[in-house]
Formats: C-alpha cells, sequence, structure tokens
C-alpha cells in the first residue's frame, strides 16, 4: 500500500521533476505532483509525494521535514484524504423553488406581520412613473432641455 505525503512551502519554481528527485534517495516514488493555480497557472507552494512503502515515507518524513528545497524551507506531514477532513465538501443545500401556487398559499398563511406587501395593498399610492412625476417624466424632460440648447454647444 503507498503512503501518501503533503509538501507545504515549496518555491514557485519547484516542478514535479524536482520534487521526485529530491525525494528518490528513500525510496520507490510512485508519484510526485506539485499542485498549480488553474487561473495563473503559477504553483500553490505545496504538493504531494506518494512511496510505495510505509517505510520510506516515513524515512522521508525524518529526514526532509524542515530543509531546503530550492531555496524555501519545506514542511512534511502525512497526507489526509479528503474524505477525512472535517466540513470536505459539506454545503448546505440549494433551497427548493416553489411553483406560484405555492407561493401564494404560503404567503396567505404568514401572519401580517411578515407578510411581503404588494401595489394592490396600497391602491391609493399613485404609480411613480405615471401621470405627471416619475422617472419616464424627469428623462423627458432632460431631453427637451438638451434638444433646446444643442446648438448652443460647440
Amino acid at each position: 500500500m503507498s503512503k501518501k505525503l503533503f509538501v507545504g512551502g515549496l518555491a514557485w519554481a519547484t516542478t514535479d521533476d524536482s520534487l521526485n528527485a529530491a525525494f528518490a534517495p528513500f525510496g520507490k516514488v510512485v508519484e510526485a505532483k506539485v499542485i498549480f493555480d488553474r487561473q495563473t497557472g503559477r504553483s500553490r507552494g505545496f504538493g504531494f509525494v506518494a512511496f510505495d512503502t510505509e517505510e520510506a515515507a516515513a524515512a522521508a518524513r525524518e529526514a526532509l521535514n524542515e530543509t531546503e528545497l530550492d531555496g524555501r524551507m519545506i514542511r512534511i506531514n502525512d497526507a489526509e484524504e479528503s474524505s477525512k477532513r472535517p466540513n470536505a465538501g459539506a454545503r448546505r443545500p440549494a433551497p427548493q423553488r416553489q411553483n406560484s401556487s405555492e407561493y401564494q398559499e404560503n404567503r396567505d398563511r404568514r401572519p401580517d406581520s411578515r407578510r411581503s406587501f404588494s401595489n394592490e395593498d396600497f391602491a391609493f399610492i399613485p404609480d411613480g412613473n405615471a401621470g405627471r412625476g416619475g422617472r419616464d417624466a424627469r428623462r423627458k424632460d432632460r431631453k427637451k432641455d438638451r434638444d433646446r440648447y444643442e446648438d448652443d454647444r460647440w
């Protein structure tokens, strides 16, 4: 069974091959992988090394932990499976959408203090965009002013 090690604090210049070369003297390296950022394409500063045996992994961890590789001090720990980490991939489920009839039923069941209001509840308030005032009327007035004084511009 292979044993995987987490290697942190890697230099940006560290590649899979240089990581493999650093760990090869301690046993057969199954995989040496530096993790890269998808957007920038630059190393994220950590990687994983998988050994053939646990003894080789322990020897490499003891010998190389807090040593220098490519000009940076590296840290080596046992890698954890992502499913063993707490809250790995745990997300709150998305709320289910209600169709309009369910929404209306729920709205009618809520007490008045929590009920959302609509224009039907306030029929005495005029629509803001209708009549003399409102946004549309102000836009038309500004356009008239622009047209009137357009000749005075350079």
